[in-house]
């Protein structure tokens, strides 16, 4: 977008790499916690549809501990949400400067599409709550005559929201990290670079929807991990109503966890061979077999877990996904490296263009300029050393100038007539400097002669 190219500023390589290890931090907080978010929110809707269907207790009291675990605070949410897609928004605005990719568009809509599934997952979380306070008030035998109508109104618009909100904010996050997959996904593959590409054929490109389906793994995986460390971690205070929930719970997210981890392997390996071939490098497939390495480690923990009903691996598994995911982003941005590599050096060239320029304009550097060679472009055409061309011989006219470069300097910048056999000679829009090494050039040739 043009107000992006209008703030861009010219960054030297240094500057560069600085940028793209920003990326990676951006990108790891953006997975890490909208992952969470997205598969909270995945997880609290198939339990609520779960509930209404069956009206058994124990998968409403889920719907409340999913749908709490990323929404604890809204300032939390816009900070590791909302900012990290502009920061990589001006991240990329900065390395793809000149490139013609319309990445900022993507980047632009999956910002707005989170922020409006952002009010509508805190509304479906509040409406769980406020739920559970008219139950509290139906069950009292406080008299609140005087007050019904009104509990009765906004109870209804509570179950409206019930109703409503949740699926609303999971379809809209859902559109949110499908414009970021293609966003981040954009400048992999340089047959991207055409401003002629259309909006349909970005919406259904193979690497964009295959990144997507990594995304929502990713998710799942983030979403049980961190259910079981939050509730049972040798040192959680977190209570429950009963052994029956607890169970249901610690069952569920530990075959949540092994599923989801023993498929991420495949999406990797799927995600690989839907990228062009220039993207490719050592150090690319070197962190795509580390990423599954430690998916296998976190596969096996979990099975060990299961199989012992014990979580005493649960920290572990923490820890090793956090490393994964944070190799699995690096190695997202060395594709991206890679088949940006000629482009970095062109943006390279012109910062070292722009820096001369600007350094030559505020006289920080002198350059080095050859009078013979503007003698010869500016000069020579109407002036010889002992020949009347347009103007007379300098054999004749330089003796009056020996030991007065000053002046000499001075009529070349602003020439009068002296002489009424000549024209008068024109303004060459010579600088001073330029000047200068004109009249160098003509006094020295005139003693050489």
């Amino acid at each position: 977008m043009e107000f992006l190219d209008k703030i861009v500023l010219h960054q030297s390589a240094h500057h560069m790499e600085l940028i793209k290890y920003l990326l990676i931090l951006t990108h790891f907080l953006f997975i890490g916690y909208t992952g969470l978010l997205l598969g909270s929110v995945l997880i609290s809707y198939f339990f609520k549809k779960r509930y209404d269907k069956t009206k058994d207790e124990k998968y409403y009291l889920n719907i409340k501990k999913f749908i709490d675990l990323a929404t604890f605070n809204k300032g939390a949410s816009f900070t590791f949400a909302i900012i990290p897609i502009l920061s990589a928004m001006f991240g990329y605005s900065q390395l793809l400067h000149l490139s013609n990719i319309n990445f900022a568009f993507y980047f632009i809509w999956s910002a707005l599409f989170l922020f409006i599934a952002l009010i509508f997952i805190y509304s479906f979380k509040y409406s769980i709550h406020l739920r559970d306070i008219f139950s509290l008030t139906e069950k009292s035998n406080v008299q609140l005559d005087n007050l019904k109508s009104e509990i009765e109104h906004y109870k209804s618009s509570t179950n409206l929201l019930y109703d409503k909100s949740g699926l609303y904010g999971l379809l809209i996050l859902l559109v949110s990290v499908y414009f970021y997959s293609i966003a981040s996904q954009l400048a992999v593959n340089l047959n991207n670079w055409n401003p002629n590409r259309s909006f349909i054929t970005e919406l259904f490109s193979i690497n964009s929807l295959t990144y997507f389906l990594l995304f929502i793994n990713i998710s799942f995986i983030i979403t049980s991990i961190i259910v079981l460390y939050k509730y049972f971690r040798n040192n959680s205070t977190e209570k429950f109503e009963t052994e029956e929930v607890k169970d249901y719970l610690k069952n569920f997210s530990l075959k949540l966890l092994l599923s989801f981890s023993a498929i991420l392997p495949l999406i990797i390996i799927l995600n690989v061979f839907s990228k062009p071939v220039l993207s490719f490098s050592f150090d690319y497939f070197g962190g795509t077999v580390l990423f599954i390495l430690l998916i296998l480690f976190v596969i096996s923990f979990t099975y060990l877990m299961i199989k012992e009903n014990h979580l005493k691996f649960i920290t572990t598994i923490l820890l090793l996904f956090s490393i994964s995911l944070f190799v699995f982003v690096n190695n997202e941005q060395s594709s991206f490296d890679t088949s940006t590599k000629s482009h970095f050096a062109f943006l390279s060239n012109e910062y070292d263009v722009y820096e001369k320029n600007l350094k030559e304009s505020a006289g920080l550097i002198k350059v080095a300029i050859n009078g013979a060679d503007i003698y010869n472009g500016k000069c020579i055409a109407c002036h010889q050393f002992d020949k009347k061309v347009v103007g007379p011989p300098y054999n004749t006219v330089i003796p009056k100038y020996e030991g007065k470069k000053d002046q000499l300097v001075k009529f070349i910048l602003n020439p009068v007539k002296k002489n009424p056999d000549y024209p008068s000679m024109p303004n060459q829009g010579l600088k001073p400097n330029e000047a200068e090494a004109v009249a160098d050039f003509l006094l020295s040739n005139y003693k050489k002669n």
